[in-house]
């Protein structure tokens, strides 16, 4: 599960952590987080998942229904981002 935990201190300060997204693409989440609060990021820390690839599987699939149609079904999903 993809997840964000925000924490905003009394200081203004945005903490925000994910857990859940593997590899560089927790960063597309933090330039959301940026423009949503006006901020900046001004310190990084990674957490190990960020060090995991992430892998992209396309599978394609022919159905032939009960009246003889061929159905092609294709689907995209990245493995290690659930």
């Amino acid at each position: 599960m993809k997840k964000i935990n925000i924490l905003i201190t009394k200081d203004g300060v945005i903490e925000a952590v994910t857990s859940g997204l593997k590899g560089s693409s927790c960063l597309e989440y933090m330039e959301v987080l940026e423009k949503l609060f006006d901020a900046r990021v001004e310190k990084s820390i990674y957490t190990p998942e960020f060090y995991e690839e992430q892998t992209l599987v396309r599978t394609q699939t022919t159905v032939t229904g009960n009246v003889g149609v061929e159905h092609n079904m294709q689907q995209e999903q990245v493995l290690g981002d659930k």
